[in-house]
């Protein structure tokens, strides 16, 4: 089925894979161009609501997508009488249209043709892409512009390095953690368009492609998140075993030496940089609540000390959560109780979605989580999806440790990619490779 109706689909999220890694309401500017000419269709148009709803109801991924959606109204039902708040909560509720809309013009990516495909995530990497140099670019500003290489925080008064972390992600409006989950995708898809591609390539073709997958890995060095590159680790070690796996017939024992040296080198660089956040104060694991601050907190036994909090307020509520938008102010009563003042001050949430989504919606709305990732996991196997299950590895690392789908950015991203990976007539690869 082609018509003007399906371009005008296309052409919205190809915007919306271009601004994917830039400013909220770009991007959500984005989704509505792809969402209107889908939802005109479907009301006018019987053979393109034929097509399109034949495309989804066959996708149990995206039906599951729109009931863990819908669920989170009804969780609110459920627990109407406790809200004070109605703009939080319809807020909260808003942040989670993702979910429910994106599913309808993704649909119609099996009507694509491989060209088509092949653009959307070369708009994806692209956007990314430029969105990094413009980061870049801030913070090469402010070092001339202030004369330093350091700023103080805004709210704590702490020196910033201009070019690290939240301080480099700052320049666009991005959190540095989520961005580093771009970031990570885009090193996915560049390793795998090196694999197809590099050999039939001429030799400026393979230094820039090469220059590119440094530039990533740069990246993600600077911005400094312990989660991502923990996913990275076992990201360059899962594509590097498969690599020697499916290569080791056609290598030298020298050359599969080196390969497993650079897996190593690669993982060691990224590895001290983990052991660097983490620091050399005390145990990792072992915690007590009444630190302040900068005490002996490290990434590992903040989180910790959070989930065991979390897990409580699950134990008390497992069956239908807290309900959307009271979860903060359940786990801060709970922070209370223990004296957790670190956590109190800054509001944290439970830094692991699974356990986010447990206390928030309870057992239904885990169960509907499990399933999205769960499934994902499955289809990218069953089609020997590489993207896919890199993508769906890297991001469920993230979600042990971060509340990633408790965000805008992480919402988009992980509805975005997965829904594209699940509706596409085959592997991502195959648009890679040609």
């Amino acid at each position: 089925m082609k018509d003007l109706k399906t371009d005008l689909v296309f052409l919205g999220l190809l915007f919306t894979a271009f601004t994917l890694s830039f400013e909220l309401m770009l991007n959500n500017i984005a989704i509505i161009l792809a969402l209107l000419p889908a939802l005109y269709g479907l009301v006018t148009d019987r053979l393109f609501r034929q097509h399109l709803w034949g495309h989804l109801k066959h996708n149990k991924i995206a039906l599951v997508m729109m009931a863990f959606a819908l669920f989170y109204a009804v969780s609110a039902a459920i627990h109407w009488r406790q809200y004070h708040d109605i703009n939080a909560l319809l807020k909260h509720l808003e942040m989670r249209l993702p979910f429910l809309l994106l599913p309808v013009p993704l649909a119609l990516v099996p009507e694509f043709n491989h060209q088509q495909i092949k653009r959307l995530w070369q708009a994806l990497v692209a956007g990314i892409l430029l969105s990094a140099a413009l980061l870049l670019l801030g913070a090469s500003w402010v070092s001339i512009t202030t004369g330093s290489l350091y700023n103080l925080h805004p709210r704590y008064g702490m020196p910033e390095h201009n070019f690290m972390y939240h301080r480099l992600g700052s320049y666009l409006g991005l959190h540095a953690v989520y961005y580093s989950a771009m970031i990570l995708l885009a090193f996915v898809l560049t390793m795998v368009f090196i694999r197809f591609r590099f050999a039939k390539a001429r030799g400026q073709v393979r230094f820039f492609m090469i220059i590119t997958l440094a530039f990533w890995l740069l990246m993600l060095f600077l911005l400094k998140s312990a989660a991502i590159l923990l996913a990275l680790i076992f990201i360059v070690v899962s594509y590097g075993m498969y690599l020697l796996y499916q290569y080791r017939t056609r290598m030298a024992p020298w050359q599969r030496w080196s390969a497993a040296l650079v897996i190593l080198a690669l993982v060691g660089i990224m590895g001290e940089r983990v052991i660097d956040k983490v620091g050399h104060r005390g145990s990792i694991f072992k915690y007590d609540f009444l630190q302040p601050g900068g005490g002996e907190w490290n990434v590992f036994n903040l989180r910790k000390a959070k989930w065991d909090v979390a897990t409580e307020v699950i134990a008390d509520h497992w069956l239908w959560g807290t309900g959307p938008a009271r979860a903060q102010q359940v786990l801060d009563d709970y922070y209370a109780r223990h004296l957790f003042i670190n956590a109190l001050q800054h509001h944290y949430n439970a830094h692991n979605q699974f356990l986010q989504t447990f206390l928030t919606l309870g057992l239904p709305g885990f169960l509907l989580l499990l399933y999205m990732y769960g499934a994902s996991f499955y289809r990218a196997v069953k089609r020997t999806d590489l993207v896919w299950f890199l993508f769906i590895l890297g991001f469920t690392l993230f979600s042990i440790s971060e509340s990633t789908l408790e965000v805008n950015k992480g919402i988009v991203l992980f509805t975005f990619v997965t829904l594209l990976c699940s509706f596409l007539p085959d592997k991502v690869a195959v648009y890679f490779n040609g």
